[in-house]
C-alpha cells in the first residue's frame, strides 16, 4: 500500500520537472503527507494545471464521506472490478507528485519506517484516480486515490505492495484524455528496482503532526 509520502519539491521545482502551472497560490512542500490532507495532483487532460484534492477517494455515488479513509489506495489488479474505481479509469485519471513514499517493516515487535524513492533523487509521479462528491449541504469535495501494484525486488524487502510510479513516457500517456482502459492497464506495473533506493527514517514520521523536514531525512542509507 501507500499510506504516507513526501512532496518536498517546491512549486518552481515541480513546474520545471513536470511542465505544469498551478491553479492555486497556497502550495507549500509537505514532508509528511497523509490521508485526509489536501495535496497537489495533476489532472489527466489538463496536466498543465495542478489542483489540490483530498487524499482518500469519495465516490460520487456514496452517501458516506468516511469511505475515503478506506480508499486511499486502489489495487491495480482489481480496478475494473471495484465499484469505487471501475468507472474512473477511462475519464478520471490523475498523477500525484512525490519525492519519496513510506512503508513500515516489522522487526520483532517494532515497526521500522523506511523512505523509498528514485536513486537520482528526482521527484516522480504516482498513478491515481479522482472523483467529485457533493455533501448534503451542496459542497463539492474533490478527492483522489493512489493506485498500487506488487512490489519490485527492492521494495518487497519492506512491503508487498508499492504505488504505481510512472516514468516520463508513461506519465505523458497516462495524462492523455482519450485512451482505452485496456491500454492504460498495461502501465500499472512495478517500477524497476535498479532505479530506486530505500533508507530508514525517524519514527517521527509515525505522527502526522510532525511536518518538519527532519522526518524525511535518512538515518542510514540502506539500498
Amino acid at each position: 500500500m501507500c499510506g504516507r509520502f513526501t512532496i518536498k519539491t517546491d512549486e518552481e521545482g515541480l513546474k520545471k520537472r513536470f511542465q505544469v502551472d498551478f491553479g492555486f497560490t497556497t502550495y507549500h512542500p509537505v514532508f509528511n503527507a497523509a490521508p485526509g490532507m489536501n495535496l497537489p495532483v495533476f489532472m489527466a487532460g489538463t496536466h498543465k494545471s495542478v489542483q489540490l484534492y483530498k487524499w482518500g477517494l469519495i465516490p460520487s455515488w456514496t452517501k458516506d464521506a468516511n469511505i475515503g479513509f478506506k480508499t486511499i489506495n486502489a489495487r491495480a489488479e482489481t480496478l475494473l472490478e471495484k465499484p469505487s474505481f471501475r468507472n474512473l479509469i477511462a475519464r478520471k485519471r490523475c498523477a500525484i507528485p512525490a519525492d519519496q513514499y513510506y512503508e513500515w517493516k516489522k522487526e520483532g515487535k517494532v515497526k521500522i519506517p523506511y523512505a523509498i524513492g528514485l536513486k537520482n533523487r528526482n521527484p516522480f509521479v504516482m498513478a491515481g484516480l479522482y472523483d467529485s462528491w457533493k455533501n448534503p449541504e451542496g459542497t463539492v469535495i474533490n478527492s483522489f486515490t493512489i493506485i498500487t501494484t506488487q512490489s519490485n525486488e527492492l521494495t518487497a524487502s519492506v512491503h508487498e505492495r508499492m504505488p504505481v510510479i510512472l516514468n516520463e513516457q508513461e506519465f505523458s500517456f497516462w495524462m492523455e484524455p482519450e485512451v482505452r482502459p485496456s491500454d492504460i492497464m498495461e502501465l500499472l506495473h512495478p517500477y524497476p528496482s535498479e532505479e530506486m533506493h530505500l533508507f530508514r527514517v525517524s519514527t517521527l514520521i509515525n505522527n502526522v503532526a510532525n511536518q518538519q523536514a527532519e522526518v524525511a531525512e535518512p538515518l542510514a542509507e540502506t539500498k
